[in-house]
Parts: C-alpha cells; sequence; structure tokens
C-alpha cells in the first residue's frame, strides 16, 4: 500500500487530537536574488527526518530457535506473512523501511513491494521497490530470498498465466526513472483514465479524471490547451501528455500544486503562466518524478520542491527570473532530488538554488545572472554540467541575509562564456550519490550540450 509519509501522517493525529500542526509553507521566499549578496531566504532549521528503528537487543535475536522470524516479528508488532526458514516475508506499519527489518531478523534484504490493502501480501502488480529505505508507513519485505512460492503450479499450468497480466503499455515509461525520484510509480496498477475535453471541468476533463479512484494514470485523446487554473494533484497519480501536444495554463496560485501528496509522475506537459510556481511539493510530499516538461513564465519558480526523493529529468526551463528551489523555507539533509538532462535556457537564478541535496548532472544550463546556490548546509554534487554564461556559476558562499554557505562538489564540468565558480567552496562534506543509485555521466562536451536541447522538454513521441 502506498502509504502516506510518516510526518503527514503525525500531523492528521494531531489535528484529531485537537492540536494545531502549524501552517503549511507556501514554498516560496519572497523574490531575493541569489546573483549576488542579496539573496534573503528563510533559515527554519526544521527537517524532515526519517523514522529510525534501534537494533534488535541480546534479548531479541534475528530467528527463533526453530529459524523462523515469528518471535521478533510478534515483538515489533509486525506480521509475518510467509517464512521456509531462510527466508521470511514481513509486512510492516510502523514506517521502519524493509532495510532495518531485515536486520533486525538477522537476514538480508531481498526485495521489497508496497503492500495490499486488505491481505499480508505483496502488491505485485506494480513495480518492486528494491532495497532502499521509501519512507512509506507501510511495505511488504522479502528477507532472504526471493517471494517464496505459494506452492506448486499445476502440471498444465502456462507459465506465462502464473506470471500475472501483462504491464499495460504506458507504464514502460517507468523503465525511464532515474535518480531520487527512481521509486515513483504513479498510477501505475490502476485504471487508465483517458482526457477528451480540453474544458477545465466537467466530463472528460483533467479534474474529472484527477478525481477518479486511485491509483490513477491519465492519458489524453485531445491536443490544445486547458486553462486549468490551479489544481491539486492527489498521490498515486500519473499525468502522461504522450501522443499529444497539451498545453495546461495557469493563474493564481500555484499551477500543479502536488501540495503533500506522494507518489506523483507527471510527465511530457507544456506548462505556462502561474502566480507563484508552475509545480510546487510540500515538505511532506515523497517521490515525485517530473520528466520532459516544457517550463516557462512564473511569477515565482518554475519548479518550487520541498518534498524529499524527487527526480527533475529531461525538462526545458526557460525564460523565468528563477528556475528551481529546492528546501525554499526550511533546509534538510533528507531532503534528495536529482536534475539531469534538463535544458535551462534564459533563466536569471537559481539552476537550482538548495537548501538540501541535490545531484545535477549532464544539465544544460544557460543563464543570464548566476548558476546554482547553495546556502544553509545544503550540499550540491554537479558532474559532467555545461554552464554557459557571464556569471557564477556556481556559489556556495553566504550572503545578505544567508549567514551560513553551503558546499559543491563540481566534477567534469564545462565553464563557458565566462561562467566562473565561486573560488570560497569546500567540496569535501558533499554526499556521493552513489552511495544512493548508480548511474552513468556523460562527458560534457558540445555533442551532449545538442542532446540536451533536442531532447529535453515535451516531445513529440507516439501516445501508448
Amino acid at each position: 500500500m502506498r502509504a502516506r509519509s510518516l510526518v503527514s501522517l503525525v500531523a492528521l493525529v494531531m489535528v484529531a487530537c485537537g492540536s494545531d500542526p502549524g501552517p503549511v509553507d507556501a514554498g516560496h521566499d519572497g523574490g531575493n536574488t541569489d546573483g549576488g549578496n542579496t539573496d534573503a531566504g528563510s533559515q527554519d532549521a526544521a527537517e524532515l527526518d526519517a523514522p529510525e528503528l534501534d537494533a534488535p537487543g541480546p534479548d531479541a535475536p534475528g530467528r527463533d530457535a526453530t529459524g523462523g522470524c515469528g518471535a521478533v516479528a510478534d515483538a515489533r508488532g509486525w506480521e509475518l506473512c510467509a517464512s521456509d526458514g531462510e527466508r521470511c516475508e514481513v509486512r510492516f506499519g510502523d514506517g521502519a523501511g524493509c532495510p532495518a527489518v531485515c536486520a533486525a531478523l538477522g537476514l538480508p534484504c531481498a526485495e521489497s513491494y508496497e503492500d495490499q490493502d486488505a491481505a499480508c501480501a505483496p502488491d505485485t502488480a506494480r513495480p518492486p521497490l528494491g532495497c532502499a529505505e521509501t519512507g512509506h508507513v507501510s511495505d511488504y519485505c522479502v528477507c532472504g530470498g526471493a517471494l517464496v512460492d505459494a506452492g506448486p503450479a499445476d502440471a498444465g499450468t502456462d507459465a506465462a498465466t502464473d506470471a500475472g497480466p501483462p504491464r499495460p503499455t504506458w507504464e514502460a515509461l517507468l523503465d525511464e526513472r532515474e535518480g531520487f525520484g527512481a521509486a515513483a510509480t504513479g498510477g501505475a496498477g490502476g485504471e487508465r483514465c483517458v482526457v477528451t475535453s480540453l474544458a477545465a471541468r466537467g466530463a472528460g476533463s483533467l479534474r474529472e479524471c484527477l478525481a477518479a479512484p486511485a491509483p490513477r494514470w491519465i492519458t489524453f485523446d485531445v491536443s490544445g490547451t486547458i486553462e486549468l487554473g490551479s489544481v491539486d494533484v492527489p498521490s498515486d497519480t500519473t499525468i502522461d501528455g504522450r501522443g499529444q501536444r497539451v498545453v495546461l495554463r495557469g493563474g493564481s496560485s500555484h499551477l500543479l500544486d502536488v501540495g503533500r501528496s506522494s507518489n506523483v509522475i507527471l510527465s511530457h506537459l507544456v506548462l505556462e503562466d502561474a502566480e507563484f510556481d508552475l509545480v510546487h511539493t510540500d515538505r511532506e510530499s515523497v517521490d515525485v518524478w517530473l520528466h520532459h516538461l516544457s517550463l516557462e513564465r512564473a511569477g515565482d519558480e518554475l519548479l518550487g520542491l520541498d518534498g524529499a526523493r524527487a527526480t527533475v529529468s529531461w525538462c526545458h526551463l526557460q525564460r523565468n527570473n528563477y528556475a528551481i528551489l529546492i528546501g525554499g523555507s526550511f533546509a534538510s539533509e533528507t531532503l534528495f532530488v536529482t536534475l539531469h538532462h534538463n535544458h535551462f535556457e534564459g533563466n536569471s537564478e537559481r539552476h537550482p538554488r538548495t537548501r538540501g541535496r541535490v545531484h545535477s548532472y549532464n544539465n544544460l544550463v544557460e543563464f543570464t545572472l548566476s548558476g546554482g546556490r547553495v546556502s544553509d548546509g545544503a550540499h550540491l554534487l554537479s558532474e559532467g554540467n555545461v554552464y554557459a554564461g557571464d556569471g557564477v556559476a556556481l556559489i556556495s558562499r553566504p550572503g545578505g541575509s544567508i549567514t551560513v554557505g553551503g558546499h559543491y562538489r563540481s566534477v567534469g564540468d564545462r565553464l563557458e562564456g565566462g561562467a566562473r565558480a565561486d573560488g570560497t567552496n569546500d567540496p569535501d562534506p558533499v554526499f556521493a550519490a552513489r552511495d544512493h543509485y548508480d548511474y552513468t555521466v556523460e562527458t560534457a562536451d558540445d555533442g551532449l550540450a545538442a542532446r540536451v536541447r533536442a531532447g529535453a522538454g515535451w516531445q513529440d513521441v507516439p501516445a501508448p
């Protein structure tokens, strides 16, 4: 089950008990510039901490005397769903995470899945999650081996039938996921909802599909412009514009407000005009993937990302003052975002500005004032990017109201057109992205720049 994050769950409990969890930050910082010493962003020190699980003590060995996992599972309040001695399948509901669950059982983590709502079983209709922290309140963990067979298949059973129904063709998009947002599955495993109207509301509209039961995979049967205004994007949603050219135009507030929702994919869309951000996530949001979006004109940032574990890939962000703000109102060591193969064109600054942990690789950054900036102890790992502009490409120094700088590490970046780096930087503390996922960095040369120019943003590709 794709459960809400633990932070969001706590907030709901507080409301139910009569406590006010406090205001939700708007996610923008008042329009302060990054190019010099006048950057005056907020410095709320709150952090989004992942739940921790104490290691089992000496009186709670990983497995009981019979080789099973029941004793530890019972003691921790987890459900033991299957076991064959050297392999255990467990569903947790306390936010522990499968790596910690398997470690407590004394077994290696083999795989993890989203769990089914009403059964002690994995949701195999959705892609596996891998043995990484997901931030989910509940998941299904396979410790020590592959899924335990329910029993021998009948002699005449077709193996293809045993494997379940084939994956819908539109879900092949998931094969393109990379980086910190790679756990996002969006509407995978759910019904497909087709938008047949360019009206902002009513039958066949995008809003009608967003209100369909989750998970929902939304595609379009029409091209054109939808004067959408502002709309909330719920959890477990994919908005997939392949096969059509759909322009979503905003008005007041954020255009696509993911807010506290999680597990969201937005792909192959043109987004224009918003009072604040074109896409915005709050700090409770996790697992968001933004892919092949063309973004232009916003009153604040094109993207305002406060939610952990997000990837922005192959997007075209153009002609705005601010490009991307990550951690707009708080600093966090658990706010991880990947930016790769994006084309930043004609924006002034914030490519990105971050108070979190950002891995930026193989982007083309054509800026008019400055490139990326890190502050409040944030980290920016910049690899194989092309920075073009007459200004500072990477900034880590304090300035204005920013009394604490950040750290960046530049590896194989190409600086051209007068672009230069801030010489006061200390790269040593910067995190290593390979500790979190595998990736390939291309050489920052003219060939990369040409590929990103041609391939970033909305693309005229066939419908799935």
